[in-house]
């Protein structure tokens, strides 16, 4: 096992900063807004204050409907119904059979349509095919969630609207204000934060929502997990408050707060079960958040089961910003992706800052749980863990990722963090920890840390590839028959430039067919306050050939840590107050 880097630029600032918002602690993220921006976190304010692009979906042609249309594959399109497009994260649409090298350009790619949303979208949007709208027809629905606790169906087509379902009632029922509690990246609101799951056989698509509420001026904060159809935008069943506790070792109770924790990885949705995930906001209240995996049952949303990283005796006294008392931490946040979930149902997470001892503490590290998540069944932590723990160089700054195919007779995984080295796992013997070695298959620094989820897709010579997103340049590295990674091309843009710098890279290809393969990701323009968030694609067997760049979206949020969506010919964005579609022109 060798150990090697790669000349990248450092990052600029690390995704842990705290967020919004109080008078003697101005917003880090947003310097250049106002004093009543800084001090509140608020969308309705901040959109009275900062316009906000308001296009409206335009009528598309017939003639460009059916050019679009005439090389798609005939019959309903393949969907994408959950964070990186399946359980394996890979974040690869291997059925696209429009959109190549050739034609993604400046004079036959842009812009179709734009429609505004109530709120910044952190939440992949979902493509959800052929479905029987209530009252309204057959169409391809695009699904968004927002952080303005609503979710929108549009006809992914025209961008014209099918339903909203929202989920305030204000001033009893509002979403949660970040601001007071300095608990976050997002900066004016909370609302449905994580990446919806949709059930192909059912048509119900899973989330989260995060509320404020109100009763007999009593204010409470809640998260409660929904299923809602799709086919009409009502809950199938009453939403479930969430709510989880363990004892710890020294027989103190641990407890999900929803205040201070975040629910910002997607739903994983398998085994029967619904998977929700939660990390801390920003690591600023650590003696009442630790990661949480929680089970829920997929038909009547009953919680089963609840699965918490840090319930040993060896909390740590140190964190990134200066020494703290005894707490517990090990966040799960991983920028946003989904747990992986293998062919036996094991269901994969990464931690971050937090103590381990292997036993009931699993800070910084990959833990493989079992499907009803009773016992970690395996697990990989790096040497020097304290070490990452203390600088602040955690690995849930990303996502856990399955390889597409086998590796030498394996099933690998691929992890990695904000040192920047990426880990090759067996799936089937993650090396758990050795104080002197690491016991994986391969490491190596592809980047000045991982921001963002690697993505992985099959080249036209049957070879897997992987791309790797963060603080420096995008790379791209063939994986050997040794599950070894073996470097390739790597884009000319800098990834480091802006507020928490990252990306989240998602792949489409017509198969293996030579020339199809094209890498998306978005790219930040501008630094403190106002920015703007550019849609950039590649050439995904040489990254140095960037084939466009687009401006889709405003963006005043911290950790912009956003995915596009691709499918049947188009790409949809989603950001600051609205959801665009790109395709040919």
């Amino acid at each position: 096992m060798r150990v090697t880097s790669l000349p990248v630029v450092a990052i600029l600032l690390a995704l842990a900063m705290p967020a919004a918002a109080l008078a003697d602690d101005p917003d880090s993220h947003h310097p250049n807004l106002p004093p009543d921006l800084q001090r509140f976190g608020n969308w309705a304010l901040y959109t009275s204050r900062v316009p906000q692009p308001r296009p409206a979906a335009r009528r598309i042609p017939a003639a460009l409907r059916a050019k679009r249309r005439a090389g798609r594959r005939p019959g309903s399109p393949p969907a994408w119904l959950t964070f990186h497009g399946n359980l394996g994260r890979t974040a690869w649409n291997p059925s696209e059979t429009v959109l190549n090298t050739s034609n993604v350009n400046p004079r036959q790619f842009g812009m179709l349509y734009s429609v505004p949303v109530d709120g910044e979208v952190y939440a992949e949007p979902l493509f959800i095919p052929q479905v029987n709208v209530a009252g309204k027809g057959t169409h391809d629905v695009l699904l968004v969630a927002t952080e303005g606790d609503s979710v929108y169906a549009f006809d992914a087509e025209s961008g014209a609207a099918l339903w909203k379902t929202t989920y305030v009632n204000p001033p009893a029922v509002t979403t949660f204000n970040p601001g007071p509690c300095k608990c976050s990246n997002i900066a004016f609101q909370q609302g449905i934060t994580g990446t919806p799951a949709v059930d192909p056989a059912t048509l119900i698509a899973y989330f989260v929502t995060k509320t404020t509420e109100v009763v007999n001026n009593v204010s409470t904060v809640h998260y409660r997990l929904h299923g809602l159809n799709v086919t009409n935008g009502s809950d199938v069943a009453p939403p479930t408050d969430i709510q989880a506790s363990v004892r710890a070792s020294d027989g103190t109770k641990v407890s999900l707060n929803a205040t201070f924790s975040i629910q910002r990885p997607g739903i994983a949705l398998a085994n029967g079960m619904v998977y929700v995930t939660f990390g801390s906001g920003a690591d600023k209240h650590p003696s009442t958040t630790s990661g949480w995996v929680i089970a829920f049952n997929e038909s009547n949303l009953a919680q089963l089961s609840a699965f918490s990283d840090e319930t040993g005796h060896t909390q740590i006294q140190k964190l990134w910003y200066g020494p703290t008392g005894p707490t517990r931490l090990a966040g799960i946040w991983m920028s946003g992706s989904a747990p992986v979930v293998d062919s036996s149902g094991n269901v994969y997470v990464q931690t971050g800052n937090g103590a381990y001892d292997g036993v009931l503490d699993w800070g910084i590290s990959v833990l493989k749980l079992s499907p009803t998540l009773s016992k970690v069944v395996d697990y990989f932590t790096p040497v020097g863990w304290s070490n990452l723990s203390n600088n602040d160089e955690d690995l849930s700054s990303a996502g856990v990722m399955a390889l597409p195919q086998p590796v030498g007779g394996k099933n690998v995984l691929l992890a990695g963090g904000k040192a920047g080295a990426t880990y090759l796992l067996d799936e089937a013997a993650m090396g758990e920890y050795n104080g002197k070695t690491n016991r994986d298959l391969f490491n190596i620094v592809t980047n000045g840390g991982l921001w963002g989820t690697i993505a992985s897709y099959v080249g036209p010579d049957g070879n897997t590839y992987v791309i790797v997103p963060g603080g420096g340049p995008m790379t791209q590295w063939e994986v050997t028959s040794n599950a070894s990674l073996q470097f390739i091309s790597q884009s000319n843009e800098n990834f480091s430039v802006g507020d928490d710098a990252g990306s989240e890279p998602v792949i489409s290809s017509n198969g293996t067919a030579p020339g199809s393969a094209i890498v998306w990701s978005y790219s930040r323009v501008g630094t403190g306050g106002p920015a703007t968030l550019n849609l950039r694609a590649f050439d995904a067997t040489n990254l140095s050939n960037e084939l466009i760049e687009l401006p889709f979206t405003n963006w005043q949020g911290g950790g912009e840590l956003l995915t596009p969506t691709v499918a049947n010919g188009m790409v949809f964005t989603a950001g600051e107050g609205n959801v665009s579609a790109y395709g040919l022109l």
